[in-house]
């Protein structure tokens, strides 16, 4: 037990339970296999470790900076509970968090996973290079980016909001993500899929890398099936119609019909992507469109800096930052 005022440092458990009470300080713990680290209310847990090993933030508890799996340690998992807060959390190869209270910063890296849940909130997270993050029902992500690989998934019930930034990516929205935000892409790949276009309200910006697409999963793509668009200052309204049945997403930019070409996406969904004509939107139009959506996003929610190559830092008054990176096309 680590009691009011009391701290330790470079503490390893190898099968113990260390408890932390109001006003403990815990720095540099490695919790190995079969381990306990319980952070009670008031207390702080600094820099832990988890090799195989398990964090418990209580309600009023935090930690910060912990190291969950990664090579040679290779497992560990954090769980916030509800009341409780972690930031900075680094997720690597089978390392997880389970959110049901508050997570900011947290990195999730290849084989890494975080899963928010009923109730769990989790700010400017960053996914990548095969590292995954789940929002379940009641679950909310706030201006969440991903790179390179990362995935996100929102599940029925679970919302979004703050923004998206997609770099070579895949975010799937089958949840909410309500209108006043914007869905970015930066780069020339990655993959919005929305399973849930009447819960959809954001706008995209940056679309037309040449291999970003857009993918309404459920809308079935048919031979008949035609896309159009309709300008509207700085933006407008893509409609994809089939038949009777019709589905429309706002994208920031300039565009024409024929910039948007439809197929299959194998799932029984439609696939939007770019026709194949060299020189389309290039990217001083993708620049320009990016910046045109920075006023879509939620202020105060974080920033998401994206780079590829050169960027640029981009950002004004109440609105978030976002890099944009130029260059692709």
């Amino acid at each position: 037990m680590v009691y009011y005022g009391g701290s330790t440092s470079g503490t390893v458990l190898s099968g113990g339970i260390e408890v932390l009470s109001s006003g403990g300080l815990t720095t540099l713990t490695t919790v190995d296999r079969g381990g306990y680290e319980v952070v009670s209310s008031g207390g702080t847990a600094s820099k832990t470790t988890l090799s195989h090993g398990t964090l418990r933030v209580l309600s009023g508890g935090a930690a910060d900076r912990t190291i969950a799996g990664g090579f040679p340690i290779s497992g560990g998992n954090e769980t916030i509970l509800k009341g409780g807060s972690a930031t900075e959390t680094l997720l690597l190869s089978h390392g997880y968090e389970f959110d049901f209270g508050d997570a900011s910063g947290t990195v999730i890296r290849s084989g890494g996973h975080e899963e928010v849940e009923r109730g769990g909130t989790t700010s400017g997270s960053v996914v990548s290079n095969g590292g995954r993050e789940i929002v379940s029902s009641g679950g909310l992500a706030i201006a969440a980016s991903l790179f390179n690989g990362g995935t996100l998934i929102v599940s029925s019930g679970g919302s979004i909001s703050g923004g998206l930034t997609i770099h070579a990516g895949q975010a799937t929205i089958e949840g909410e993500m309500a209108a006043g935000q914007a869905v970015r892409f930066a780069g020339t790949a990655g993959t919005l899929r929305v399973d849930n276009l009447s819960g959809f309200g954001a706008a995209i910006s940056g679309f037309g890398g040449a291999t970003e697409r857009i993918d309404l999963g459920g809308f079935a793509f048919g031979g008949g099936e035609t896309a159009t668009w309709a300008q509207t200052g700085t933006s407008g309204t893509l409609t994809v119609h089939d038949g009777a049945t019709s589905g429309s997403l706002t994208l920031i930019g300039t565009y024409a019909t024929g910039d948007f070409a439809l197929s299959t996406d194998s799932h029984g969904g439609t696939l939007i992507k770019e026709p194949t004509i060299p020189g389309a939107l290039p990217a001083t139009t993708r620049f320009t469109q990016a910046v045109a959506g920075l006023g879509g996003g939620r202020s105060a929610a974080g920033l998401a800096a994206v780079h590829a190559g050169g960027s640029a830092l981009l950002g004004g008054g109440d609105a978030p930052l976002v890099g944009v990176a130029t260059s692709g096309r």
